[in-house]
């Protein structure tokens, strides 16, 4: 039934009726965000820590191609008001629908392609006679959690997101100040734990990291350091499934996932934000923008 229901969807997108209402309703959302971030300032814009050694991706519409794109932000946004100002710019010049930013940490971040030890990675590098570990110089990644797992409702996601921090509490005895909490837009949240790096790993990942730094790990640093980030993360998740807590797995253990920025739009509609722990008790989303 579900591959019968995706076949009709298939079919109704590809009817120029559809396409016609697609491309009028993304024509007027991108005038509506550009008008939004028009009506913006400096002080409303937020930028992750370390933000300059992150890569920035924007989904805006193509006029041209008459569809959604993906487009990396070559931008060097440092985390001060002369980054902000340049992102607030950006913002208003690109009218982007979705603004995204790299979970992880890279030397050359504007740069970063995909995977090259993925299957698909390793094709794209070949195709186009790149060395294997172009531009893939990993700093590290901190700790994200995205809470928007097939939520019947804002309350249910919020009762989870708890749930996210009450572990984070127990396991690392961090404060709720520690971390940094946000409604993403849509229908969840994200829990964020800036603070965290290799130092809070169990005793023998911390070994490996100084086998890897020593180079008796291999000859390349930068992915075996993704390799065990993925790993230890990997372990988190388990834990998180022994108690029921669901989340989206990918974004918190792969290292190269992006994650939405607060202080853009979400393409339903409503401003992604940074909110207080208490706001999560009888959560109040903010009114659509449309």
């Amino acid at each position: 039934m579900e591959t019968f229901n995706r076949a009709l969807q298939a079919s109704l997108e590809d009817t120029p009726e559809y396409k016609a209402e697609f491309r009028a309703r993304h024509e007027l959302i991108t005038n509506i965000v550009g008008m939004t971030y028009d009506d913006m300032n400096v002080s409303q814009m937020w930028l992750p820590p370390d933000s300059h050694w992150r890569q920035f991706r924007f989904q805006v519409w193509d006029k041209n191609a008459k569809r959604l794109v993906w487009i990396k932000c070559f931008d060097n946004f440092r985390n001060n008001d002369h980054g902000k100002t340049a992102l607030l710019r950006r913002l208003r010049e690109s009218k982007p629908i979705k603004v995204f930013y790299m979970t992880s940490k890279f030397l050359n971040p504007r740069n970063i392609g995909p995977d090259p030890t993925s299957k698909m990675g390793g094709k794209k590098f070949k195709k186009k006679n790149l060395m294997r570990h172009y531009n893939n110089n990993f700093l590290g990644q901190e700790l994200y959690f995205d809470v928007d797992f097939k939520m019947d409702s804002f309350d249910d996601s919020a009762q989870m997101t708890k749930k996210v921090i009450g572990w984070l509490i127990r396991k690392f005895s961090v404060t709720i100040e520690d971390l940094t909490i946000v409604f993403s837009g849509g229908k969840g949240f994200h829990v964020i734990w800036y603070g965290w790096d290799i130092s809070h790993a169990e005793p023998h990942h911390r070994q490996t990291y100084q086998n890897i730094l020593t180079g008796k790990a291999g000859r390349v640093p930068s992915v075996y350091l993704q390799r065990l980030h993925k790993k230890i993360k990997t372990e988190y998740i388990e834990e998180l499934k022994t108690e029921g807590i669901l989340v989206d797995y990918e974004v918190t253990r792969d290292p190269r996932r992006i994650i939405r920025l607060p202080g853009s739009i979400h393409h339903k509609g409503r401003m992604c934000k940074i909110i207080s722990y208490e706001e999560l008790d009888n959560f109040t989303p903010p009114d659509p923008i449309w």
